[in-house]
Formats: structure tokens, sequence, C-alpha cells
């Protein structure tokens, strides 16, 4: 999973005004938090597997990678949500 339409996505919003930027200022940190913790979980997978740094295959962990970022823009929003109220 790349960032690129993630990031293309943010410019463009930050065009509009006013509500460009404010919408790209609360999108892009769930973004960032999203691929923080997919990119830890499929470490932690593969590590706890007996993976070392040497063997991972990137290809191998796409599938789960793209679950993982699911689950953590689903995280960020709750986390986001507690820390409003």
């Amino acid at each position: 999973v790349t960032l690129f339409p993630y990031t293309t996505l943010f410019r463009s919003m930050k065009i509009l005004p006013l509500v460009g930027p404010l919408a790209a200022t609360v999108a892009l940190p769930t973004a960032a938090g999203a691929v923080t913790y997919a990119t830890g979980k499929v470490f932690i997978m593969h590590f706890e597997s007996g993976g070392t740094l040497l063997d991972f295959k990137p290809e191998k962990m796409k599938a789960a990678y793209k679950k993982f970022f699911e689950e953590g823009k689903d995280k960020v929003a709750t986390a986001t949500q507690e820390a409003a109220n």
C-alpha cells in the first residue's frame, strides 16, 4: 500500500479555500496513524513467526498490511472520538 493516493488527495483538498486545509489537517493524522499501526502489526506478525529483517518479504505481507491499515484507520478514529469526549 502506497501513500500516493492519500498524499494526492490531501494536496488537492488544500486547494479549496478554508475547507480544504481544515479537511487535510484532519485526514492526514488519520492516515499517518493507520500507516504506523499497520507497519507495526506487520512487523510484529513477521517477527513472531520467527522472521528477521533479513528475510522480510514485503510482497508476502501486502494483504495483511491492507487489512491492518483499515483496522488502523478505525482505531485512530475511535481514539480521536474518545479524546474529544
